[in-house]
């Protein structure tokens, strides 16, 4: 398959951890089950892991941005907008 395109989607880094944040931690409001946070929800540890993910990916970004190839696109959203938007910018 010939690609036309890669859609690249953009999301602060604090909108993730931020999300992360505001997973509960105490008791489970429908069995009353102790919730807890996972070490891989750790602020450190996502930190570390989006720092990975953007070096190891950087090349592909790079590569595809210098054919003209890469449509950027706004994470920010309901799912179903920006899927929508997705499929949109792509013509799809």
């Amino acid at each position: 398959m010939r690609r036309t395109a890669i859609s690249r989607v953009r999301s602060p880094a604090s909108s993730s951890s931020q999300s992360l944040r505001n997973r509960r931690v105490g008791i489970c409001d429908q069995d009353g089950v102790g919730l807890v946070q996972r070490e891989d929800d750790k602020p450190e540890n996502v930190r570390r892991r989006m720092q990975e993910y953007a070096a190891k990916t950087a090349p592909l970004k790079a590569y595809y941005a210098g054919r003209g190839l890469v449509v950027e696109l706004d994470g920010l959203g309901a799912p179903d907008a920006i899927l929508a938007e997705t499929r949109r910018r792509l013509g799809r």
